[in-house]
């Protein structure tokens, strides 16, 4: 299974790994903003928490210039820039947040990047929260990993590719193509939300691969009331028969759930072709949706002669497994011998596709790739 790298000798090393840089984060939520510093991918000063005030554009601005203010004074070195995730919609490029969810008082459009520059004098770089979870796996979680036991086990491929899928209150996509997040013309690359759902086309992918699909779900299985169903992880208690409640509803609510992602993912996997892990509070339940995924993502679809294909044409290995990882890491080649030579040549015949957890969770990979989101920007300019 996918655990701590060992580092032997040609492991990959996360890019940020040694950088003396330090970067200041924040985690921006509806109810507070946690300030953060990082060098090298590690915490450093002293992280504190402010209300974000989401509702009064002054107080909100306020606390978060003096919560970086604080992170500052108990820092030892100067910070080198700040980078983090702020909920969108957003012009990301430009630093302006159009927020009409959680923070209300941005809805108007408030350029937060530039006040941060002009205030502190460093560059600052605001991003999608899915896209920087998606770059911290990429750097120092899921893909080194896997690129270590692909050394380990003698294959000579390299996974440079990551998709990167969030579960939660809704359903967030990032990319990373060769080590660079991919943002897209309109910083909007991978909104894997507005997918039509695998289930019903009709409706969004979110509408059935979020907390609200599972509790929904619930409710009508177990004819309870909607409004008064239990919370996802409650479903899970239930469904393993450590709560009172109807566990077939609540196992079938999650194999409903696992379809509907795993549908996504093979839908996004035509279009980024790499090693997909998963982030965000519903992965606590995995044991419970994961055989429903990786089955959803290798159905075969129909052709109009009756004949079907699957959905995709990769081998599936689940890499929570020691099994699965070792599947995957595999040499699996063979050689073919050049036309009119006697050299000849290893290949690949079968494309494979790992399906992850997150092994170092999605708050801290998203800190992680905002550092090194930071730290790639300050290196090109």
């Amino acid at each position: 299974m996918i655990a701590s790298p060992s580092n032997p000798k040609n492991a990959p090393e996360p890019t940020v790994g040694s950088d003396p840089r330090i970067v200041l984060t924040l985690d921006a939520g509806g109810t507070n903003f946690a300030f953060s510093a990082l060098r090298g991918g590690e915490p450093v000063g002293e992280a504190c928490v402010l209300p974000s005030c989401g509702d009064d554009l002054e107080q909100s601005l306020q606390n978060l210039v003096q919560g970086f203010e604080r992170l500052i004074d108990s820092l030892g070195d100067a910070p080198s820039a700040i980078s983090f995730a702020f909920p969108g919609p957003a012009d990301y490029p430009n630093g302006v947040v159009f927020n009409v969810g959680n923070l209300p008082a941005y809805g108007g459009g408030v350029a937060v990047a530039p006040f941060l520059e002009d205030r502190f004098g460093l560059p600052t770089y605001l991003n999608n929260d899915g896209d920087l979870f998606a770059l911290g796996e990429a750097v120092a979680g899921v893909l080194p990993l896997v690129n270590e036991r692909l050394i380990v086990s003698g294959s000579s491929r390299r996974c440079r590719n990551l998709f990167a899928v969030t579960l939660g209150t809704g359903l967030g996509g990032g990319a990373v193509i060769n080590g660079e997040l991919l943002r897209g013309d309109n910083s909007a690359a991978a909104e894997i939300w507005r997918l039509p759902s695998g289930l019903d086309g009709s409706l969004l992918a979110e509408e059935d691969a979020s907390i609200r699909a599972i509790k929904r779900v619930y409710a009508q299985e177990a004819s309870v009331d909607p409004a008064a169903a239990p919370t996802p992880a409650q479903i899970g208690e239930i469904a393993h028969g450590r709560a009172p409640g109807e566990a077939d509803a609540a196992k079938r609510a999650f194999e409903r759930f696992g379809r509907a992602v795993g549908a996504t993912i093979a839908t996004a996997t035509c279009f980024f072709d790499g090693v997909v892990v998963l982030g965000g509070g519903l992965t606590g339940a995995a044991d419970l949706f994961m055989p429903a995924l990786l089955e959803a993502i290798g159905e075969p679809l129909n052709q109009h002669d009756g004949s079907g294909l699957p959905r995709l044409g990769h081998q599936v290995f689940d890499l929570r497994s020691e099994a699965g990882l070792a599947g995957f890491a595999h040499p699996g080649s063979r050689r073919v011998t050049v036309p009119g030579s006697t050299r000849t040549i290893a290949c690949a015949p079968e494309p494979r596709l790992g399906v992850a957890i997150s092994c170092v969770g999605a708050n801290r990979a998203t800190a992680i790739g905002a550092h090194a989101f930071a730290i790639q920007q300050l290196d090109k300019h």
